[in-house]
């Protein structure tokens, strides 16, 4: 089921003040969002209608199992997006607001692809290797080298196809995370 970004951030922000204050009222969401309460008020609703969360007869509001699951979601995505731009050296506030941006629009595959593979990623980026450089192709035969001598695999011919094609795996990665990044306005990679 489609939701729209506006209401997975209002999910969001649901899930962090309640882990933060005892019960999450629509004021709440208005101060930390900095929104009208009337703009919260008929979010609420529509979430409510949804069935994404509950309000009691007091006001308080409480996230449904879907509305759980759909807030953790993004917020998995958020810290993982945000630390990640971070360690590329981005700044604590800009990696936070890009990552509420991206958190929306990447796919599941990429994200599940992006969960999987930060270390190699990471391992590039502080190597100063883009991917469209040697330098990648050496670090993966670097790695498949180290791997195959300790298995005793004598064919180097083998690590050296294997690293290309992980190479290949790599670089169609991270093309896709760069034209999503492009689209919100930023570069990553100076290509």
């Amino acid at each position: 089921m489609y939701i729209n970004p506006s209401r997975e951030n209002y999910l969001e922000t649901i899930l962090l003040l309640s882990k933060k204050l005892p019960v999450v009222r629509s004021v709440d969401i208005a101060v930390e969002l900095n929104f009208k309460k009337s703009s919260v008020s008929v979010a609420m609703k529509k979430l409510r209608e949804s069935g994404h969360i509950t309000v009691s007869p007091e006001g308080y509001i409480y996230l449904t199992e879907s509305g759980k699951e759909i807030a953790a979601q993004i917020y998995e995505r958020h810290i993982l997006l945000s630390s990640w731009l971070e360690r590329l050296g981005v700044s604590p506030e800009i990696a936070a607001e890009d990552a509420c941006k991206m958190e929306h629009i990447i796919s599941l595959e990429s994200f599940e692809a992006l969960k999987k593979t930060p270390h190699i990623m990471l391992l590039l980026i502080q190597e100063g290797c883009s991917p469209h450089t040697h330098c990648l192709t050496d670090f993966l035969e670097g790695l498949y080298s180290e791997t195959s001598s300790r298995s005793r695999t004598k064919d180097r011919k083998n690590a050296q196809r294997s690293a290309a094609k992980s190479s290949i795996m790599i670089c169609s990665l991270l093309d896709r995370q760069v034209k999503i990044i492009n689209r919100l306005g930023g570069s990553i990679f100076s290509l």
